[in-house]
């Protein structure tokens, strides 16, 4: 599966089933930890596949696989630098080659009774690294047969790749658990915390205005100021 990427296979596979979006890396990070938390706070016993791609720091990388690895049954982490991964309990490091499209990549696969999503996206090329800049193209869905193509694709990543120890893990798993539609209650989860993530975008966009007015305001007041004494006869700018 060499030059393969999980991002064209799942948007190949999935075709009208999901849409591509831009998201700043800001954007795209929450809605990692997001998914992230529902496991942690349903204490989800799962398979979890985790793409670190261009992830937001090793420290934080490494201290969130850690505690998703207490109510996760098993957690397989693919990218370059995993060696600092290997210590971690429940945690199987997958070494991506450098150059390997799947090394850019960051996603996010979740497999449990009640709760299956996927989150895959890929890093633009030649745009703005402004913070807000829509910089990343993703795709995401809790629909079951779109999990089935990320998994599908993975395993056979795996067998490639000859990960004989992920490859066990992930058939005694699929031999117990299959996507599945996730709960309602998860569901609300999520969509509540994306309508809280939205509404503080639009808090500070609304600060930030007010701000911009403010300075607006002042400079105008001090050109006024400025054009008064440049109007002023010299004798009564000398005095002043």
């Amino acid at each position: 599966m060499s030059g393969a990427s999980l991002f064209d296979a799942v948007r190949r596979q999935a075709g009208s089933q999901v849409t591509t979006v831009p998201l700043a890396r800001e954007t795209l990070i929450h809605l990692m930890h997001t998914l992230e938390q529902l496991v942690l706070d349903r204490k989800l016993a799962s398979l979890v596949c985790a793409g670190l791609g261009f992830g937001d720091g090793w420290e934080s990388t490494t201290r969130q696989l850690e505690k998703l690895a207490g109510p996760a049954a098993y957690i397989l982490a693919f990218g370059e630098r995993t060696a600092p991964l290997a210590d971690l309990p429940g945690v199987t490091p997958i070494p991506v080659a450098a150059g390997d499209p799947l090394s850019g990549e960051r996603f996010f696969l979740v497999l449990s009774y009640t709760f299956s999503a996927l989150l895959c996206a890929r890093r633009r090329e030649n745009v703005s690294r402004e913070p807000g800049t829509p910089s990343f193209d993703a795709v995401w869905s809790f629909d079951p047969q779109v999990v089935e193509y990320g998994l599908e694709w993975l395993t056979a990543y795996l067998e490639s790749q000859t990960h004989t120890a992920a490859l066990e893990i992930v058939h005694a798993v699929r031999r117990v658990l299959s996507p599945r539609s996730s709960d309602l209650l998860a569901l609300s989860q999520f969509a509540t915390e994306m309508i809280r993530f939205e509404e503080q975008l639009h808090q500070e966009l609304a600060r930030v205005e007010r701000e911009r007015i403010r300075v607006y305001e002042r400079e105008a007041l001090l050109s006024t100021i400025a054009r008064a004494f440049i109007d002023l006869p010299a004798d009564q700018i000398d005095a002043a």
